[in-house]
């Protein structure tokens, strides 16, 4: 899956949102000193990174939330975050 940032992404365990700010270290020469990572902040404006393979593992593309709103997470209640989820949920 290829990243993209500024976009709305899914845990797939939770199913929680998460807004992808940034890929780091992506160009960096040596990723064992500079491992790449993916920043992401979650809908009470904490801000997270893991291993952009983990994070590849674990999120999914949110394409019905990205197509639906340009809206940044930043600012989003818990309760904006489950009625977001119900409302796009299958």
């Amino acid at each position: 899956m290829i990243l993209k940032p500024n976009c709305v992404y899914r845990h797939k365990r939770h199913g929680t949102f998460y807004l992808l700010i940034a890929l780091t270290n992506a160009n960096a020469e040596d990723h064992i000193k500079f491992q790449p990572m993916a920043v992401y902040v979650d809908v009470q404006n904490r801000t997270w990174s893991r291993p952009i393979a983990e994070f590849q593992e674990n999120f999914e593309f949110e394409p019905k939330l990205n197509l639906q709103t340009n809206l940044s997470l930043r600012g989003f209640s818990a309760k904006a975050n489950r009625e977001f989820k119900e409302q796009y949920d299958d």
